[in-house]
């Protein structure tokens, strides 16, 4: 495929083309290539004259202070580039602090080696401490809560709070009331899997789980994790 010329570079350049042809004819060169064996040599002389540099040194002056102008600009470019990624990378840097694992305090006696946890995440109005686990490392996945309020660690037990087959995921409302979960129902294809909504703060009183919705062939539910608007009135799913 042909190179596409842009239609404003043609004319440029028809036009200059124009211009050196009309100061040669001006100049009479075309009649002295015809009349003298020296034509060629002048017609060349010419145009190496007229595509000449200027070198006169008020014009190499402005190109110096030009140049040295631009060199300045990129410095200074590149030195507030280079303090301000310092200044960023000073906050992150002080806040680095070494977590001694070893001098940590246990939140259970519980031997996770020997069951499933996926999620935990702490409800600071209860204090407790909500886990995404199974009892016997079989991935019957249900949500747990240990009391963190208990001054012993063995006594912090994890206390099932659902009895699903399966739950996918839960999440906590923004006041920290409620917590919505997708639980399953059956061990094998086709399940039914429902939205629910459980109280947070007292999660064992009667009437404290509710079922909201459940799947449809408009709606299935599967893997993810439910979160709730800033109003608490609509749950959504990533």
């Amino acid at each position: 495929m042909s190179p596409v010329i842009p239609r404003r570079g043609l004319t440029l350049s028809v036009l200059v083309l124009a211009a050196v042809f009309a100061s040669v004819w001006r100049l009479d060169l075309i009649a002295a290539f015809a009349e003298g064996q020296d034509s060629l040599g002048e017609l060349f002389g010419f145009l190496q004259r007229f595509a000449a540099p200027d070198t006169s040194p008020a014009f190499l002056s402005k190109v110096g202070q030009g140049a040295i102008e631009t060199l300045a600009i990129s410095l200074i470019g590149t030195l507030l580039a280079v303090l301000a990624g310092v200044a960023l990378a000073l906050p992150a840097s002080g806040a680095e602090v070494a977590l001694d694992l070893q001098g940590a305090e246990a939140v259970s006696e519980v031997d996770w080696s020997k069951r499933s946890l996926w999620d935990a995440r702490l409800h600071g109005p209860s204090n407790t401490l909500w886990l995404h686990a199974d009892a016997a490392n079989d991935e019957q996945m249900n949500l747990w809560r240990i009391d963190l309020g208990k001054a012993d660690a063995a006594e912090r037990e994890p206390e099932q709070l659902t009895f699903a087959d399966y739950v996918y995921g839960f999440g906590f409302s923004e006041d920290d009331s409620q917590v919505a979960y997708l639980a399953r129902r059956g061990q094998q294809a086709p399940y039914t899997t429902c939205l629910r909504l459980l109280d947070a703060r007292d999660p064992k009183r009667q009437g404290a789980d509710q079922e909201v919705v459940c799947d449809s062939p408009k709606l299935s539910f599967t893997w993810s994790q439910p979160h709730f608007s800033p109003d608490g009135k609509q749950v959504y799913f990533a």
